[in-house]
């Protein structure tokens, strides 16, 4: 279990290398999750590998109000960490992506489709 913005977020599917954690509003017909999923390192010669990972929520969306109609709103995180990187590069740059995520850049970025940064 986990708990996100006050919702509380129930595992819901075990798959290798992922699980699905449904939210409360979760239902057959209105998805609510949030996946987990990652990538071992694969070393291939010299080079040690990338660990990848990716968190991803899904959300139903009423698109039209007359039909009902419904479309999925997904926001998700990916990383490509290589093996052997300076643990305080990562946390320099896992800081940053944080400060992003939480600007007005960013909303306004995922809202209306704006690159412009102020």
């Amino acid at each position: 279990m986990a708990t996100i913005n006050t919702k509380t977020y129930s595992q819901d599917k075990v798959e290798a290398n992922k699980v699905t954690l449904a939210g409360p509003s979760h239902t057959v017909s209105d998805k609510q999750t949030l996946s987990l999923a990652r990538v071992a390192p694969k070393p291939s010669g010299t080079n040690p590998g990338v660990a990848r990972s990716e968190g991803k929520f899904t959300r139903s969306a009423v698109t039209n109000v007359t039909t009902g109609a419904k479309a999925d709103i997904i926001l998700a995180a990916a990383s490509s960490v290589p093996v052997g990187a300076a643990v305080a590069t990562l946390d320099d740059v896992i800081a940053d992506f944080r400060s992003w995520v939480a600007s007005a850049d960013f909303v306004n970025h995922v809202k209306n489709g704006k690159i412009l940064v102020s």
